[in-house]
């Protein structure tokens, strides 16, 4: 099992969200092991994205304080998502430019199991 570690950038630990325009939102990459943290238009939709090489979580709140994700990503069961995340994903960047990827059974369910976790910490927030 690969013991690379994970980044996790959060620009604003409270954000306020433009919900016309814009929902929270964690954007994971394994091909940089990193995680990030914001607010994104839902219907933003690049090459990487529509590959699969990166997963966007959207969240529903027009204000997210990231404290309690932050502090779940760090812990124990979210790094073990992470770990499989890491070995079960593969990408190759194919000769036009475009990102061939493939995503273990394993790896999939990592994800589902922290988009499940994260959309509880953040659902707990809504009025």
């Amino acid at each position: 099992m690969s013991e690379e570690s994970w980044s996790v950038v959060c620009a604003e630990r409270v954000q306020h969200v433009d919900v016309a325009t814009h929902a929270a939102c964690l954007a994971l990459d394994p091909r940089r092991r990193s995680i990030v943290l914001d607010s994104r238009p839902p219907t933003a939709l690049n090459h990487e994205v529509a590959s699969g090489a990166v997963v966007q979580l959207f969240f529903a709140g027009a204000v997210v304080d990231w404290s309690e994700v932050l502090e779940w990503l760090a812990g124990e069961v979210a790094q073990g998502h992470l770990q499989i995340i890491g070995t079960g994903f593969t990408a190759e960047m194919l000769w036009s430019g475009d990102w061939r990827v493939q995503w273990s059974e394993a790896a999939g369910d990592a994800v589902d199991a922290i988009r499940k976790e994260v959309s509880e910490l953040t659902r707990a927030q809504l009025p």
